[in-house]
């Protein structure tokens, strides 16, 4: 491509006829978004933008124009699954799953068609490639409608001996660990299933199993998420402190498997302690949270299916962790366990009173660092 400067008299006519009609508005603004896409969203430097693609950008910008293609859309619905394919966020994979399919129904095959062209064409390192197939993916409509966190998360515990390096003793000790995970059935965990049962159901408006679906999926994303922080605690002793530092970067990627509830329901006392598990904590916090899921068990099973005791009970753990927790770790527990978008629920039967269960007894509060206010 050359660069050359434009001249005044072209720009004008361009304003003036695509004002008129008579030309695509990206054309005439001479905008390059699927460009701005590759280098903004995909994360292609610009300098590696050759002549082939940009040639590549041009044509298929042009085709795209012709087609009820939202640019806006596009680059919007990338983000989110992008965020979501590496664990920075968590949008809901229903409302997800429903952009998706309105993009692929328009312009979703020539989106497709333009990144399988393009991939050959740029410098492929791991992180570009996991990108580009996560955003080929959005536009094939052979492929799922759903984002499974799980499926992320066996691909991080799956590269973990690389890229700790672990040597020949760790390595198997940690072989063995990944089989103990195994053999504890969690394989078999997949929200794969449940999301697409839940957009049939969400499509045709049966809001009560919807909100029965939704509850299940926070249940199994919960757990599994328990089994895999169990063995990021047991990984963590036989590791360098080099190696620590990378796993505590690598935990975060990996454990953001439920960042968010998709059930509009309180979270109970349960899921609070496996939400405050995935803060930043440091070994006193850790003792003290220890101490205090211990201390919860007993009343959590008391409560049984009493809805009004779990919500004491939820109240009460809150209060306990706030007395050991920052500032902002409170905040980022709370957002965590806040529960999702208010949805239309049929009447529930009521369940027998069960006898509300006592607090569990007060955690030592720490002494150093800042507090929150209880």
């Amino acid at each position: 491509m050359i660069d050359r400067p434009v001249p005044r008299y072209f720009l004008i006519s361009a304003i003036l006829l695509s004002a008129a009609g008579l030309i695509p508005a990206t054309a005439a603004a001479g905008e390059t978004w699927l460009g701005e896409m590759l280098v903004e969203d995909v994360g292609v430097p610009k300098d590696e933008l050759t002549t082939e693609v940009e040639s590549l950008i041009q044509g298929y910008q042009q085709r795209l124009a012709t087609e009820n293609i939202s640019s806006a859309e596009v680059r919007d619905l990338v983000r989110m699954v992008l965020a979501a394919d590496t664990g920075l966020e968590s949008p809901d994979p229903i409302d997800m799953a429903k952009r998706m399919r309105t993009i692929r129904e328009n312009g979703g095959a020539t989106m497709l068609e333009f990144m399988s062209r393009v991939q050959p064409l740029v410098k492929m390192t791991p992180d570009r490639y996991e990108r580009f197939s996560a955003v080929r993916q959005t536009f094939d409509i052979s492929a799922p409608l759903y984002h499974d966190p799980i499926a992320r998360t066996q691909r991080v515990l799956d590269s973990l001996p690389e890229m700790l390096d672990l040597n020949e003793e760790q390595r198997a000790q940690f072989d063995q660990m990944l089989a103990n995970l195994k053999e504890s059935g969690v394989e078999k965990y997949s929200a794969g299933n449940l999301y697409q049962e839940l957009l049939i159901s969400e499509d045709a408006g049966t809001a009560e199993t919807s909100a029965m679906l939704r509850r299940r999926i926070d249940s199994l994303l919960e757990g599994y998420e328990g089994h895999v922080a169990a063995l990021f605690e047991r990984l963590d002793p036989i590791l360098a402190p080099d190696q620590r530092a990378i796993l505590q970067n690598t935990r975060e990627h990996a454990m953001a498997v439920a960042p968010r509830r998709l059930s509009d329901e309180p979270a109970d006392a349960r899921s609070i302690l496996r939400q405050a598990r995935r803060l930043k904590l440091d070994s006193a916090q850790r003792r003290k949270l220890d101490e205090l899921t211990r201390a919860t068990a007993p009343a959590w099973r008391d409560a049984g299916r009493d809805e009004q005791a779990h919500r004491l009970l939820s109240e009460s753990v809150m209060s306990e962790l706030r007395k050991f927790l920052k500032a902002d770790q409170v905040r980022e527990l709370e957002s965590r366990v806040a529960p999702g978008p208010a949805r239309p629920k049929s009447e529930r039967p009521s369940q027998p009173a069960s006898p509300t269960p006592a607090a569990p007894p007060t955690a030592p509060a720490d002494k150093s660092g800042e507090k929150a206010g209880g």
